[in-house]
């Protein structure tokens, strides 16, 4: 056998070694069908965002700045949360079909909400041109994706359709409207601060302060002759007011 021979065969061997490794491998699906095929076109004109459970109901608001509760008098919400959510529902692909039958719901949490006693959410998407609904999906149980620990197996349904689905993503919705408020007011760690002035309705005042950054301790002005702070840490924690200072709701 001739040296090109030879070569030939190599080739044909090494061709042979990488399609038998191929074929072995594992094949992932690289085609998954998005449960919206057409949303991730749209999502940012989406303007409004309407949020239900059998307990209440919830609209975030896009504004010129940004995203703003109706029922909270437009007070701004957590911007991470409503982008998680958009990037959650456009990126959802369909894992397979489950139950169209409404006597079955129940066991994947997919019923409407209108219903008694159900734990569903459904969630509608729409942008400002007529007020377009661009998507809108009730969401069911979910539980950790057996394939993957980072994202979830949902169970959901549009509500104008039977056909009950076994998603794969990641969907957080918050059910509670206080959930989506931006609850940080201010937040300045105590070693800013330089001094606190407190005044009184009645007119009394207190004022407490660092001479210097490197000081360990706050003083109190106007401290009696050979009086001491009885604890230091009273007047840290005052000066600690502002550091992460979160609301639990608004209201006028």
């Amino acid at each position: 056998m001739n040296t090109k021979n030879l070569s030939i065969l190599a080739v044909i061997t090494l061709l042979l070694i990488i399609a038998a490794v191929w074929l072995t491998q594992p094949q992932t699906t690289t085609t998954q069908k998005k449960f919206f095929p057409d949303l991730m076109s749209v999502v940012n004109d989406i303007t409004e965002i309407t949020v239900r459970t059998k307990d209440e109901t919830f609209t975030l608001i896009r504004g010129e700045e940004q995203w703003g509760l109706k029922e909270k008098h437009n007070y701004p919400v957590a911007v991470n949360k409503v982008r998680n959510l958009l990037r959650g529902v456009a990126d959802l692909t369909i894992l397979e079909a489950k139950t169209s039958k409404p006597a079955l719901y129940s066991k994947i949490g997919v019923e409407d909400v209108s219903e008694e006693g159900v734990n569903s959410t459904l969630v509608t998407f729409k942008k400002a041109e007529n007020e377009t609904v661009v998507a809108s999906l009730i969401v069911g149980n979910e539980r950790t994706a057996k394939t993957d620990s980072t994202r979830q197996e949902i169970y959901v349904r549009k509500p104008d359709e039977k056909q009950a689905w076994l998603t794969l993503g990641q969907l957080p919705v918050e059910k509670t409207i206080t959930d989506w408020l931006d609850e940080q007011i201010v937040n300045i760690d105590k070693d800013r601060i330089r001094q606190v002035s407190i005044t009184h309705p009645e007119g009394d005042s207190v004022l407490i302060f660092k001479n210097t950054p490197d000081d360990d301790e706050f003083e109190l002005q106007d401290l009696p002759e050979n009086a001491e702070i009885e604890s230091p840490y009273t007047l840290r924690s005052i000066a600690s007011s502002l550091a992460n200072l979160n609301l639990d709701d608004v209201t006028v």
